[in-house]
């Protein structure tokens, strides 16, 4: 309701209203109410018990039966949608949708789906895939070049959840790009974390509930040693050569020959594990009975800083494998000099340049 006033002004044609608001009576709450307790409300003395309320209705189990038998809803197994996100990944790493890996990724998927596949079984299948997915990628990256090796989004674009995942995935990769723009190793990468997890097992950080020789064999263990070997990123080459080194050593039960222990020291160097390359150089300087050996050897004293072990190691090199004009790597003699003069010896160091410039 509203009351309206007007007025006209006879000197100019001014016209004034004005609206006045009413606001409108409402019904007593109790009338209003639908609560049957607020209806029949009345005042509760301080003596008396409280009133409960009951609501007659379906338990959580009849619920969830009905909704089941109706087929409104399906009941999901948690382990069923992790493993399908994992295809879903190992897709995403094989955008290039070569006929030999999809087929590779289907032989994957149908030992990961059969019921009689334990988790053992899965592991292995899945380190066998990364290994043969590695080696084909390593060769694809090497003989198309780095701007062919992935068609980008062409093969699931339709898909809009493998797209959304894609996008999502593609997100997560951005920490494993190299910073001078090459293209990442989608599979290389992942089969690198696997072998990081697998060596947190071994230093305890995860405790493991099966051996790591149960999961991945020594023969799957070689052949991943020779697949990171072929690595063209240096860093992922000397990360992947060290982790799978510290699992086949880890177990104490197998060695490398000396070229391939030699690309394992390097790498327990370039991680400044010096202790472990020492101790694998010294059992072995006997056996090999190499100069290139004990040139090995000597870096492993520089880059550790025990210049009087590669003083003793020189004169053992220079009386055992004499050589013309005391030939000298130059890749040792230009290190040893640096070493020398940084601690202030000119006359070392001054004998090492004269080796280098004969």
């Amino acid at each position: 309701m509203f009351k309206y006033n007007r007025s006209l002004c006879s000197s100019a044609l001014i016209a004034k209203s004005q609206i006045r608001f009413y606001r409108l009576k409402r019904a007593p709450l109790n009338y209003a109410s639908h609560i049957p307790e607020v209806l029949n409300k009345t005042i509760i003395g301080p003596d008396e018990p409280e009133k409960c309320l009951i609501l007659k209705g379906k338990t959580s189990e009849e619920i969830e039966n009905n909704l089941l038998s109706n087929k409104k809803f399906q009941e999901i197994n948690p382990l069923d949608t992790i493993q399908e996100t994992f295809i879903q990944y190992l897709k995403f790493c094989n955008e290039t949708n070569f006929k030999r890996s999809n087929k590779n990724l289907n032989r994957l998927k149908k030992t990961l789906e059969s019921k009689d596949s334990n988790s053992t079984v899965k592991i292995n299948a899945v380190f066998n895939y990364l290994l043969e997915e590695c080696d084909l990628e390593i060769k694809r990256l090497n003989t198309t070049g780095q701007t062919q090796v992935y068609n980008e989004e062409k093969g699931n674009e339709d898909d809009l959840e493998q797209s959304i995942m894609n996008d999502i995935f593609r997100s997560a990769q951005e920490q494993f790009e190299d910073q001078e723009g090459h293209i990442p190793l989608r599979s290389t990468s992942f089969l690198l974390e696997i072998l990081k997890s697998f060596n947190e097992r071994f230093n305890g950080i995860i405790k493991p509930k099966e051996s790591i020789t149960e999961m991945v064999t020594f023969s799957q263990l070689a052949q991943a040693f020779e697949v990171v070997k072929l690595i063209p990123v240096q860093e992922m080459k000397e990360k992947g050569i060290y982790l799978v080194g510290n699992l086949l050593y880890g177990t104490g039960k197998v060695r490398l020959d000396p070229i391939n222990e030699s690309f394992y020291i390097e790498s327990l160097l370039v991680f400044g594990n010096y202790k472990a390359a020492y101790s694998l150089f010294i059992t072995n300087k006997d056996k090999v009975n190499e100069r290139w050996w004990n040139e090995l050897g000597l870096m492993i004293t520089l880059r550790s800083n025990h210049l009087r072990n590669f003083r003793k190691l020189l004169a053992e090199t220079d009386a055992k494998y004499s050589t013309k004009y005391s030939y000298l790597s130059p890749r040792i003699a230009k290190l040893s000099i640096r070493k020398y003069l940084s601690i202030g010896i000119v006359t070392e160091a001054n004998i090492l340049t004269d080796r280098l410039l004969s």
